[in-house]
């Protein structure tokens, strides 16, 4: 009965409909949409690269141009225009910071940090900043395929009941660095 008086003390008192919903303030601006932090893996086979970044606005129509400013420790690798360009009730648009994939070093990661400039209305409905990421990997070369016997955690579990009563054997692709000769 003590469990039931509490239950029956919480559904009568949960409930409420006196509240009196007011709306946020309007925030007028640009913002960059999404996640605060990019990050991209560059091809090893083109030396310039593109990456195209979303940039939007809220609360405003009249054609506009917004000032992206760009900071950055690796010099000579991020190309950033100074804006973005709004038509008149347009929402979205778009830069594309080129890369020089041949300034960033394998195995390496270069990254550059957008932000709107001083005076830009930024709403605080999406984020103010911005920060792309790029990496380069390590160029491999196939040698082919091989077979690996994977006995680590065959001997450590019994897989029997998972209908493997054998080592393990997969079929994996084995690859040398090119950076690094006798690396696989």
């Amino acid at each position: 009965s003590l469990i039931a008086a509490i239950a029956l003390s919480g559904a009568l008192t949960a409930c409420s409909d006196d509240d009196d919903y007011v709306p946020g303030p309007l925030s007028p601006g640009a913002y960059f949409p999404g996640a605060t932090t990019k990050t991209v893996v560059l091809s090893l086979t083109e030396p310039t690269q593109t990456v195209t970044i979303d940039i939007n606005r809220y609360g405003e129509t009249a054609a506009a141009d917004y000032a992206v400013v760009s900071t950055t420790e690796s010099t000579g690798v991020f190309t950033v225009p100074a804006t973005v360009h709004f038509d008149a009730d347009q929402t979205a648009a778009a830069i594309n910071i080129t890369i020089d994939a041949e300034a960033v070093e394998y195995g390496q990661k270069a990254s550059v940090d957008l932000a709107f400039g001083e005076g830009t209305a930024v709403s605080a409905y999406g984020n103010k900043s911005l920060t792309l990421t790029v990496s380069k990997p390590e160029p491999y070369k196939s040698l082919g395929m091989g077979q690996y016997c994977e006995t680590c955690f065959s001997e450590m579990f019994d897989w029997s009941s998972f209908g493997i009563t054998e080592d393990v054997m997969l079929e994996v692709e084995i690859e040398e660095s090119l950076l690094k000769p006798g690396y696989y």
